[in-house]
């Protein structure tokens, strides 16, 4: 009998232990693939987007003069790490479109190096030329988990 009663036990944990891990994926699924009435989902839309209010209104957080190359490599892992996600930036840099994004860089003072982060001008299909100097003002936005870029709208791009 008490070998029946360990059996039953050990049946029983194990039931709780997939169930639960049942629960967690059907949990993370949802949370991640969710309707459009999802409210994670509704508040990672307002997230991505920024209003030429913002724009005018926000002081930027940081702002990086054209060829601070320290600067910008300090931004970027802030960025990439989450500090700056929602704030509003200044840079004066190089437009660099190696494939379908463009980004915003420095370039090192040796000039072998570039370092920047991307950007999407929420509000035009035109970008300016790769290697056109710019001063965008843009707010950092988290478009997928670890995924940042810096949005910003076309009349806050300007070509020096």
């Amino acid at each position: 009998m008490e070998k029946s009663n360990k059996k039953i036990t050990i049946a029983i944990v194990c039931a709780v232990i997939v169930l639960a891990v049942t629960g967690v994926a059907i949990w993370l699924i949802v949370k991640n693939n969710g309707s459009p009435s999802d409210s994670s989902t509704s508040q990672t839309d307002s997230n991505t987007r920024v209003t030429a209010d913002e724009l005018l209104t926000t002081t930027p957080t940081v702002e990086i003069a054209y060829g601070d190359f320290d600067a910008m490599q300090a931004l970027s892992k802030d960025i990439q790490n989450g500090k700056m996600t929602g704030k509003i930036v200044s840079i004066d840099g190089l437009v660099n479109h190696p494939g379908s994004a463009y980004s915003i860089v420095q370039k090192s003072a040796d000039g072998t190096t570039k370092i920047g982060t991307v950007f999407l001008i929420d509000d035009s299909t035109s970008y300016p030329a790769d290697d056109a100097r710019i001063t965008v003002v843009a707010k950092v936005v988290e478009v997928s988990p670890l995924n940042f870029q810096l949005v910003t709208l076309k009349n806050f791009v300007k070509e020096k």
